[in-house]
């Protein structure tokens, strides 16, 4: 009976403890209408904790020189504003993490939650996700980052550079401007059989099409 009690008092205190546990100040939380409004801002210490530490222990010794940045999902079913829902993932509802990891070993290099919809940048939401994510830890160490289509653009590509980061990825032909026009042309492509290639290159960037089917 004194251990029931004892094991009720210590639970009852606990879950005392943690509906008042704060990490922050909420004074300093701006409102919903705030162009600046932080939604993970409760949470904002324990993760900008996980990239501090993240980073310290990131050495040339321990990831590859090749680097990936992806999205990523976090699985949570629960009720959140941050949760999304991408039907073709293998987690279709959770959280959606932009991540830069060590492509031989998964390495977490650094990562941002996704909070939504977000004020329109100069360069767009792919550019300063993989600008945010590798420039303050990759720069001028002589690093390759592959990405997907969502990503690759050529301002990308060409600010990469200047941070001796090169880029590596596919991109989308009707999607992206910058890219030159004759690798699109269907007569060219018509003439191409499976294994042949076509190439073009624009300073130091080089395009390639090739037929695999």
């Amino acid at each position: 009976m004194c251990l029931s009690l004892l094991t009720f008092l210590v639970e009852t205190e606990f879950k005392y403890l943690w509906a008042n546990l704060h990490l922050v100040d909420d004074a300093c939380l701006l409102p919903r209408t705030d162009p600046n409004h932080d939604c993970p801002f409760k949470l904002r210490p324990v993760i900008q904790k996980l990239q501090d530490t993240f980073s310290e222990q990131y050495t040339p010794l321990t990831p590859g020189q090749n680097v990936s940045v992806d999205k990523s999902m976090v699985l949570f079913k629960g009720r959140s504003a941050l949760k999304q829902y991408l039907p073709l993932k293998p987690i279709k509802r959770g959280f959606k993490v932009w991540s830069a990891s060590c492509a031989c070993c998964g390495y977490l290099l650094s990562f941002q939650i996704y909070c939504g919809s977000e004020s329109k940048t100069e360069k767009g939401l792919a550019h300063r996700v993989v600008t945010d994510l590798v420039v303050p830890q990759l720069s001028h160490r002589q690093h390759i980052v592959f990405v997907d289509n969502f990503f690759t653009t050529m301002p990308l590509l060409e600010d990469l550079e200047t941070q001796e980061i090169l880029l590596c990825g596919t991109y989308r032909t009707n999607h992206r401007a910058g890219f030159l026009k004759d690798l699109n042309d269907k007569s060219l492509l018509k003439t191409i059989v499976r294994g042949d290639a076509v190439m073009r290159h624009k300073g130091n960037t080089t395009c390639v099409v090739w037929m695999d089917k």
